[in-house]
């Protein structure tokens, strides 16, 4: 609930306090309701991506602890820490990626809201800042988006390393047991 108060807060303050339309209200044709409900389940959907990549994180955040408890790998335990740490930085854009399509699904809605009012003369709205907030939130989904998949490569050249130097590891006779034990 903390992380949606900063989102509701630019949306109250940018769009002038936009308030839901009902979708069924009456004096609604059936795609103006349509639209409007299926920018309501984007909403939803965007806020149970959030709350499964909180969950994916303190998964890859409790293996990075079980892989560090383990025990040594020798030689391949930089190469591990690497890997583990590509991964929950990944989990930590993920998430960050799911909150910023979340306040974009939310800066839809209320774009949506505030013109569908205002087609059905419901209610009068300064468009131009709801846009700006539509917009502002748009360029930073696309910018989470992007890091993680900048962090994806990163994480898949940590991991390709990490296996190379485990194998030698293991060619040379070492331990490669702490790995596979929890």
């Amino acid at each position: 609930m903390r992380r949606l108060l900063p989102l509701f807060a630019l949306l109250l303050s940018a769009c002038g306090g936009v308030r839901p339309v009902d979708i069924h209200d009456p004096r609604l044709p059936r795609a103006d309701r349509l639209f409007l409900a299926d920018a309501e389940d984007a909403v939803v959907v965007a806020r149970a991506a959030v709350a499964d990549a909180e969950a994916r994180l303190a998964e890859v955040q409790r293996w990075r602890a079980r892989i560090a408890d383990a025990g040594s790998l020798g030689a391949a335990d930089g190469a591990l820490q690497t890997m583990a740490a590509a991964r929950v930085r990944l989990a930590r854009l993920e998430l960050d990626a799911a909150e910023a399509h979340r306040d974009l699904s939310a800066a839809r809605l209320t774009r949506a809201y505030a013109r569908t009012a205002m087609r059905r003369d419901l209610a009068v709205y300064e468009l131009e800042p709801i846009d700006q907030a539509a917009e502002a939130a748009t360029a930073r989904a696309a910018a989470a988006r992007d890091a993680v998949d900048q962090q994806r490569i990163a994480l898949q050249e940590a991991t390709t390393a990490f296996w190379q130097a485990f194998r030698q590891l293991a060619a040379s006779g070492g331990d490669t047991r702490p790995l596979w034990r929890e």
